[in-house]
């Protein structure tokens, strides 16, 4: 049975979930009712159950794992999801720079400045601060990084289109045993 790497990622899940829920239990409380042998004995026999159950599991998982990780490097996924990675920083980090306030006019800076100097000492000391704040970059660059923001996310979004189609395009194939044990399990 082939299924789309998308359906082996949401599979993977549902393993993962059924996995969390099945409890393999080592002890059994037994009362002065009972009778111990039969006790233990269906206590086994639960514990059994369960540890093949979960057992099997593992393998089906691991094995459409190994299966998704192959299908992922021939069809490049990997390395496209590399990409993606490295433009989310770069655009965390040109956002940063697209953010920044702008470097003030020469001549508005130097006003200030003028003004600053001219002051009284005792006007100084009603002053928050000694100096003028200005950005570092001009507004030209900084509308310059808004572009090259927008050009680097229309990039990531054109890659994840790509990724998507290769997640949908792209199959792996079950082994008739991890069929059997998924719909057992009421997985498939």
């Amino acid at each position: 049975m082939n299924i789309t790497l998308r359906k082996a990622s949401a599979l993977q899940n549902s393993i993962n979930e059924t996995l969390k829920g099945l409890e393999v239990t080592f002890t059994v409380t037994v009362d002065e009712f009972q009778t111990p042998e039969t006790v233990i004995a269906d206590a086994r026999a639960e514990a059994n159950k369960a540890f093949v159950r979960k057992s099997a599991l593992l393998d089906v998982l691991y094995t459409v794992r190994k299966d998704v990780a192959a299908a992922n490097a021939g069809a490049s996924i990997t390395n496209l999801l590399a990409e993606v990675a490295q433009l989310e920083k770069r655009i965390q980090l040109q956002g940063l720079l697209a953010g920044a306030t702008a470097q003030l006019e020469s001549t508005v800076l130097e006003g200030r400045l003028n003004r600053l100097r001219e002051s009284t000492s005792e006007a100084r000391l009603y002053r928050s601060s000694n100096g003028v704040e200005t950005g570092v970059f001009t507004a030209d660059e900084i509308a310059g990084a808004k572009t090259a923001l927008a050009e680097l996310k229309k990039r990531k979004q054109a890659l994840q289109d790509q990724l998507l189609e290769l997640n949908v395009g792209t199959t792996v194939s079950l082994s008739e045993k991890s069929v059997i044990v998924l719909q057992q399990e009421g997985l498939l």
